[in-house]
């Protein structure tokens, strides 16, 4: 059933729920961005409450991502199962993990497409992080077989492991590392910890020929400082709620 973008919950009401009591089950196309973003608080705690608990992965992408964090918990065992997780952009984010202060003991997992040359880009990463995992370590060639030309359901594996992860850090914008954030912050209470980097502070940094280490270790700390100090991050008005589900999603305290 086509249904334009931002409708109100009233067209929901009058439109979609007749054909749903009709037929059982009515699929919205196009998906994204169907519902106004400005609609009552109960409702967005609801939208909120479907986006992060009622709807779930097929149970073939479900099976193998629970295992795959399974055997990522128990390869960072030496870490109490801690790890961080990273959705992969730029070659620099080694460097600024480093001088962040994520030493070559951390247990990193990379969440990423497949990457041009990736034995050749991904060199430096792993030198820097020997204990580095991806899909293609986590999983065996036949398990991955079945996903293989199917970018999104490759994509739920690597969504799965981040939002288990200790620490969350994402170098770039999408849905994907959004709607990341929002669930992390959904199961967490809020106090997910997320590391999402100014860019422009980043390319003045990198792009310093006469930058001492020190400095730069200096800049990259303060970014994270303020990672740190953010707390439970509120929604701004023109903010997604998917992205900030706080104070709207009270589904858990309120029993919606």
């Amino acid at each position: 059933m086509r249904t334009k973008a931002y409708s109100s919950p009233d067209h929901y009401v009058q439109k979609v729920l007749p054909k749903l009591m009709e037929l059982g089950v009515v699929r919205i196309a196009p998906f994204s961005n169907r519902l106004a973003q400005s609609v009552p608080s109960n409702i967005q705690a609801l939208r909120c409450l479907v986006n992060y608990e009622a709807l779930r992965f097929a149970e073939p992408i479900r099976v193998l991502a629970d295992d795959m964090v399974v055997r990522m918990m128990k390869r960072s065992s030496l870490a109490g199962g801690k790890y961080v997780s990273v959705h992969l952009r730029f070659e620099e984010v080694g460097m600024m993990l480093r001088g962040m202060g994520f030493d070559n003991t951390t247990f990193l997992y990379v969440a990423s497409g497949k990457i041009y040359n990736a034995a050749k880009y991904m060199a430096p990463l792993g030198q820097m992080f020997p204990l580095l995992q991806t899909k293609d370590t986590l999983a065996l060639s036949e398990e991955l077989a079945k996903f293989e030309g199917y970018s999104s359901r490759l994509a739920a594996l690597d969504y799965t492991i981040c939002v288990q992860s200790e620490v969350f850090v994402t170098t770039q914008g999408g849905n994907f590392p959004h709607f990341l954030m929002g669930h992390r912050r959904y199961l967490l209470g809020g106090n997910a910890k997320t590391i999402k980097p100014d860019k422009r502070k980043l390319v003045l940094s990198f792009d310093d020929p006469n930058i001492r280490w020190s400095r730069f270790k200096h800049h990259m700390l303060e970014i994270l400082h303020h990672s740190d100090i953010r707390g439970i991050a509120f929604r701004k008005p023109n903010d997604s709620i998917y992205t900030f589900p706080m104070p709207d999603c009270m589904c858990q305290q309120d029993g919606i």
